[in-house]
């Protein structure tokens, strides 16, 4: 999937590596991406005077998971435990 990407006032076009499983009252995500710090104009950390110094990648990794309003609203379901907003 492509999209944009908005970072520190930087917008950048970015593609998203992922998959999506339907069930019968959730959706699932999982994917990643990649980015550059120097991209974005996010500054490169420097430990100790410089003796370790992150790398300029930075690696993004997501699982997500949407519930439908009838499996939230079911006491015997996993998703009741969970606090919804909304």
């Amino acid at each position: 999937m492509k999209g944009q990407l908005s970072l520190r006032g930087v917008t950048r076009s970015q593609t998203v590596v992922g998959q999506v499983t339907i069930g019968p009252y959730n959706l699932r995500s999982t994917g990643s991406f990649e980015i550059r710090h120097s991209d974005f104009g996010i500054p490169i950390v420097n430990v100790a005077g410089g003796v370790l110094t992150l790398r300029n990648e930075l690696k993004c990794a997501f699982f997500l998971v949407a519930v439908s309003e009838e499996q939230k609203e079911r006491p015997d379901s996993a998703a009741s435990l969970l606090n919804f907003v909304g």
